[in-house]
């Protein structure tokens, strides 16, 4: 088999595995793993970044900066223009593994989720399809310890 066939033969072979309803997790990392990561190395006190699109309201669209102490979200600044934004329904490493851990048990079939490799915590999540049924698209990055 030449190298050009080979490719071919392997690119296509991932195509159709992918169309077959499997949870899509790229990267070394399963969520049990991640989960497992995060829990021995992530921080307590933390701040990421925050980007998400879905039908939901404007406020909740703009990337912002996320600061998390003791598991609570207690500041939300938009990145853009350094406003402070309400905290409510905002996202901590622990409510977006439980955001992965609800779509594995409902719709596998359209869940994609890549892994941060360090420290473990979900930093791009797809889920569901925004337009029918309340999916979207989240990416958390950037994250750092803070005192």
């Amino acid at each position: 088999m030449t190298a050009g066939l080979a490719r071919f033969v392997l690119g296509t072979t991932a195509l159709a595995l992918s169309a077959c309803g499997t949870v899509s997790e790229p990267g070394p990392l399963s969520f049990a793993d991640a989960m497992a990561r995060w829990r021995a190395t992530g921080p307590a006190n933390y701040s990421y970044r925050s980007a998400v699109s879905c039908f939901c309201l404007s406020d909740f669209t703009n990337p912002v900066t996320i600061t998390v102490r003791a598991g609570v979200v207690v500041a939300v600044e938009d990145r853009a223009t350094g406003a402070a934004r309400p905290t409510a329904g905002r996202t901590t490493i622990d409510s977006l593994f439980a955001v992965v851990a609800t779509e594995i048990r409902d719709r596998p079939q359209r869940l994609q989720v890549t892994y941060d490799p360090v420290l473990g915590y979900p930093r791009s999540l797809t889920y569901g399809t925004p337009e029918n049924d309340g999916g979207g698209f989240i990416v958390a990055d950037s994250l750092v310890a803070i005192p």
